[in-house]
């Protein structure tokens, strides 16, 4: 009753020049992806306490790999203050688990918030690829409008720089 579940797919296509190997290549790149995100401070690799586990239906190719993200999060606060009143330290658990289309990740965020996303490289219907990605968000019912809210902010800036690796 407290909790909710927020469910959202992206789709983007691929860049014509671009091979399904060669899109997977990043999607089968954890410190690609953690760069991606616009909020990113530092990460660090981690070694995890319990062993994971990821659904039944994810058939990982490789090891599940670990990082701690931290991330600067702007709060809304009114803009007369000082900016370093306006950010907010964040610390989240990543858990990346590589498949034969894409991968999985899963998040431990701050405030219980937990997602899970599904990310994989799939034939568009029109020809060429597309990055699609299915994210399952868990978390209180009062902070959903917030988490989707970061969810729809930049996932379209997101999903090109996981497609245009850097090193």
């Amino acid at each position: 009753m407290l909790n909710t579940t927020i469910t959202l797919t992206h789709v983007t296509p691929v860049p014509g020049c671009m091979s399904r190997e060669d899109a997977l290549s990043c999607l089968h790149d954890a410190e690609n992806h953690i760069k991606s995100d616009p909020n990113l401070t530092y990460w660090n690799p981690r070694t995890p306490q319990v062993p994971p586990t990821v659904p039944e239906d994810v058939d990982a190719i490789a090891a599940t790999e670990f990082y701690t993200v931290t991330d600067t999060v702007p709060t809304h606060l009114p803009k007369a203050l000082p900016k370093g009143m306006l950010e907010k330290k964040s610390v989240s658990e990543y858990e990346f688990t590589f498949t034969p289309d894409g991968s999985f990740v899963r998040i431990h965020c701050p405030l219980n918030v937990l997602m899970e996303t599904r990310w994989r490289i799939r034939n568009a219907s029109g020809g060429g690829l597309e990055l699609e990605e299915k994210v399952s968000a868990y978390c209180y019912r009062f902070l959903a409008t917030l988490v989707k809210g970061e969810l729809e902010k930049n996932w379209k800036e997101v999903h090109q720089k996981i497609l245009t690796r850097r090193g």
